[in-house]
């Protein structure tokens, strides 16, 4: 029997599952299947499962989905519009998402998912690959990706034609327990976000615990470092930028954009 796990075949595996659940096996554009990459966060319950126990899995709270051309894209949007399963939340400057109710049942591989919601997310930038889907993010341990684009019917066997993207770093940050950042660094001018989401990556992943000193630990340690050191090196006006696109990326949060100000105010 096939087992889940954080390689090439188990990455694919549970992402065919998916592509299955969310009823997007027959799903056609014009003739031709649907062309997306779901990556991303997504995969972190495969890292959480180093012992290889995935015999029961947490839900992700969300599904990344990055169509690979605008006639996917709506077609990816119209299929959840018109499943009952799904309901619209919110549409942002970065995606239209729709919420998901899932109930226990096994999966092909015999791992029980544990019941709960999911976040679709069907994002609106239109890439072409999963290569070029990953060449965007920021942490090496989200840089993991499966593009669909044929058909095929069930979950797993027969699964879907696919693709498995896995950034050559991966597997030395998941045995060391630690959140890299990719480098030279994609989205600099974020990078303040990232800061963040190195902190959250390391405590969904139980590398870091919630009450432990972020800028200490060693799984964050480096990474967290460079930032600041960039920061401090960088003139009055960028680091407005810095702040500016901060808060552009957590919106109408200004809790938070309150607490980033007041630590970057440290570091200089």
């Amino acid at each position: 029997m096939a087992s889940l796990s954080l390689t090439p075949d188990g990455v694919g595996l549970y992402a065919c599952q998916w592509h299955h659940r969310l009823g997007l096996d027959t799903l056609q554009v014009e003739g031709h299947a649907v062309r997306y990459s779901l990556a991303g966060g997504a995969f972190k319950c495969l890292m959480k499962g180093r012992d290889n126990d995935t015999s029961d899995l947490s839900l992700p709270r969300d599904l990344d989905l990055w169509p690979h051309d605008e006639g996917s894209r709506a077609a990816l949007n119209a299929h959840f519009e018109r499943d009952t399963r799904f309901t619209k939340v919110r549409v942002n400057q970065f995606h239209t998402c729709f919420k998901m109710n899932i109930d226990p049942s096994p999966s092909a591989c015999g791992a029980q998912i544990r019941p709960g919601s999911v976040d679709i997310e069907v994002v609106h930038k239109i890439h072409t690959s999963v290569e070029d889907v990953c060449s965007g993010f920021d942490l090496v341990i989200s840089c993991v990706g499966v593009q669909f684009g044929g058909g095929g019917k069930g979950a797993t066997p027969p699964s879907p034609p696919h693709s498995v993207y896995m950034h050559p770093s991966l597997p030395h940050d998941i045995l060391s327990n630690t959140v890299s950042l990719v480098m030279p660094m994609p989205n600099r001018p974020f990078m303040l976000v990232s800061y963040n989401r190195v902190i959250k990556y390391a405590r969904d992943l139980r590398y870091m615990s919630n009450d432990s000193t972020p800028a200490e630990d060693p799984s964050v340690k480096a990474s967290l470092a460079h930032i600041r050191s960039i920061y401090q090196r960088s003139s009055e006006e960028e680091r407005a930028t810095y702040l500016s696109n901060y808060a552009w990326v957590v919106g109408d949060n200004l809790e938070s954009v309150g607490r980033m100000s007041e630590l970057t105010s440290t570091w200089v």
